[in-house]
């Protein structure tokens, strides 16, 4: 099992992209320079919030700034499965770019939401000059939330839950942490990653010619139980005008034509078996029978054509016309 497990790694390493890797490299340096150093470069690297005005740098220095062995290791793993599932839908720049977009503006969600710990926690000295923030958390957030998008209904295997659940899940998880009086770094960065990949997957992303993805199964709603999801709709909010001059709120749902909802649909179908083909090549390129170690056995969503469908529908109509038809003939010959 583990030499399985070994050769999907080393198949997931070598189909990744030149950024990953590029990525991967940095991370491992600067950690090594984390141990070099003695931990001296922590101050001029990581995020700490209290030295932040004197440090602003280090919003863009943190999250390729690591301190920990294990992190890292997590870290560049989900990296190289994120590429070899999101490259081949989006592309290389596409890809890079939601990289940075989600790296940059987390490391600013997560300075925001530290303060705010600060001020309405009893350790405020230690969560502001105490607390450093480094690594790619945000970005693993991020990630969770294309799952959400892409493959909702698939499983992962390592927590037995499907994709669309993951990010609240890891939310939850580290909260709990929290109330133990157990120190997650990782948490502010991880939400502020979901928050802001939510956000330019929902309205900035440009994908087969449309901006942003408006179904429901992706509102802002869906991140939340049943229960809740259901009084967060009831509440009002704000409105904006779009530039076709209807009106549209980012958590009340949106009614969509009938064939925008097919073309949505038909859409996350193809995805599903671009993902599906990819995870298949790099099995049989590893010569392993298993599965991804993320994914669980990607099942089959394939639907028949509505050619087929409307064409055997038509034949089966025409049979039960041509019937009833005979039938009637011999009725009128036993009358005559």
């Amino acid at each position: 099992k583990m030499q399985r497990i070994w050769a999907s790694l080393a198949s997931t390493f070598h189909n990744s992209s030149r950024f990953s890797k590029g990525i991967s490299a940095v991370l491992v340096l600067l950690l090594a320079s984390h141990y070099l150093s003695d931990r001296k470069l922590d101050r001029f690297l990581s995020l700490n919030i209290g030295f932040l005005p004197y440090h602003p740098w280090t919003l863009f220095t943190s999250p390729f700034y690591e301190v920990n062995i294990f992190q890292t290791i997590i870290e560049i793993i989900t990296l190289m499965y994120a590429d070899n599932l999101l490259i081949p839908l989006w592309g290389n720049q596409e890809f890079s770019r939601f990289f940075y977009i989600v790296c940059f503006s987390s490391s600013i969600g997560a300075a925001f939401i530290m303060k705010i710990m600060a001020v309405i926690s009893s350790q405020s000295t230690y969560v502001l000059y105490a607390t450093n923030l480094c690594g790619i958390g945000g970005v693993l957030g991020g990630f969770s939330v294309c799952l959400k998008q892409l493959l909702p209904d698939y499983e992962v295997t390592v927590l037995l839950i499907r994709a669309k659940h993951l990010p609240s899940v890891m939310i939850l998880m580290g909260i709990g942490l929290l109330s133990v009086s157990v120190p997650s770094k990782y948490l502010p960065q991880f939400i502020s990653g979901v928050f802001t990949s939510w956000i330019y997957l929902r309205y900035f992303q440009e994908k087969h010619g449309q901006r942003g993805d408006k179904s429901e199964s992706f509102g802002f709603t869906t991140f939340f139980p049943n229960a809740i999801a259901g009084c967060l709709s009831s509440i009002p909010v704000p409105f904006k005008r779009s530039k076709s001059g209807l009106k549209d709120s980012s958590i009340l749902p949106i009614v969509k034509p009938i064939k925008v909802q097919k073309e949505e649909e038909r859409r996350k179908e193809w995805a599903s078996q671009s993902i599906a083909e990819r995870l298949a090549k790099s099995t049989t390129s590893s010569s392993s029978s298993s599965s991804s170690p993320l994914l669980s056995t990607l099942p089959d969503t394939t639907k028949p054509p509505l050619i087929s469908t409307s064409s055997s529908t038509s034949t089966s109509s025409s049979s039960s016309s041509s019937s009833s038809l005979a039938s009637a003939k011999v009725a009128h010959g036993n009358s005559d």
